[in-house]
């Protein structure tokens, strides 16, 4: 009965927060990513059509100006949207095309915003493109276990956020980044995050664990299962990044409708609009430790050629 209740319940959530019926700030965070990636998209391609997106351009513009009399500036959405329309003016002009009414509105918010962000393009190289070819990634990669033993070297805060600054480079719709990763240095939120997997023994020794979220409000009504696509590329880079700061981890089963849920939520102070899509647990590498053999399936049986 539980689980008819739950996935009623969850259903109902799916549909509100796709519904773009939630509060004004979230749905026009979601609204400015969608055109900013647009405008950025588009000056990023090799051959551009002639005075293009104009229409969008217009429509950002008055849509900060309205984030920016609400005091809603704090924003990724609203931050990125400026820095962008700041470079698509500039590759307008360049082009020989001049928008003054866009230009007036970005001018006026430049003057009481400073905006560290970057907008637009640049010329990448082959030596930047090929970059990757001189790094030893199969053994990277084949070094990469999931881990169900660790050290007791503490994991410090400091080497969490180099693993997010490398994770957050995961590729997601629009670039929305809607990730969150909710992790505790405080005993009893480790172990409210323990006691929300489902009980394995090695779990009791397990020193730290990570929850990760998606924010479904950047998603629309046809977006539902992107939650977890988008949540799922960044688990994965996330402890590609893990292991390359030499610390360990394991991605945990964490089901949808999982009855510990609202106690997991409350212990660690989830946003309501946030989607639970894994759970990790992680810790420094020990000198030694069992690693199964988890073969994989041949090529031919992944990669299927027609």
């Amino acid at each position: 009965m539980f689980g008819i209740k739950t996935r009623v319940k969850k259903g109902w959530k799916a549909f509100k927060y796709a519904s773009h019926n939630l509060n004004t700030s979230h749905t026009a965070d979601l609204d400015a990513l969608l055109l900013c990636h647009a405008l950025e998209k588009g000056m990023g391609t090799q051959y551009v059509k002639h005075g293009f997106g104009q229409e969008k351009a217009t429509k950002l513009s008055e849509m900060l100006t309205v984030m920016w009399k609400s005091g809603n500036t704090h924003t990724f959405a609203f931050q990125e949207s400026l820095a962008i329309l700041k470079a698509y003016i500039k590759f307008q002009n360049e082009d020989g095309i001049k928008l003054p009414e866009i230009e007036k509105r970005v001018n006026e918010l430049n003057k009481s915003f400073d905006n560290s962000c970057n907008g637009g393009y640049y010329i990448g190289g082959g030596t930047e493109f090929l970059a990757g070819t001189n790094i030893d990634f199969p053994t990277f990669v084949y070094s990469r276990h999931s881990m169900r033993t660790y050290s007791s070297v503490p994991v410090t805060n400091e080497e969490i956020l180099k693993a997010i600054e490398l994770a957050k480079r995961a590729p997601s719709a629009c670039n929305r980044q809607p990730w969150h990763l909710y992790y505790s240095f405080d005993s009893a939120k480790i172990d409210a995050i323990r006691k929300s997997v489902p009980s394995q023994a090695f779990l009791q020794d397990t020193p730290y664990f990570g929850v990760i979220t998606v924010d479904k409000s950047l998603f629309g009504a046809a977006e539902i299962n992107q939650w977890f696509v988008n949540g799922g590329i960044f688990t994965s880079f996330l402890i590609l990044a893990l292991h390359h700061l030499g610390i360990g981890s394991v991605v945990l089963q964490y089901t949808m409708f999982n009855n510990t849920e609202p106690e997991l939520r409350k212990a660690l102070d989830i946003l309501d609009t946030d989607e639970i899509v894994a759970v990790i647990g992680y810790g420094k590498y020990p000198d030694e430790a069992k690693c199964i053999c988890a073969q994989r399936r041949p090529n031919e049986e992944i990669a299927i050629l027609r």
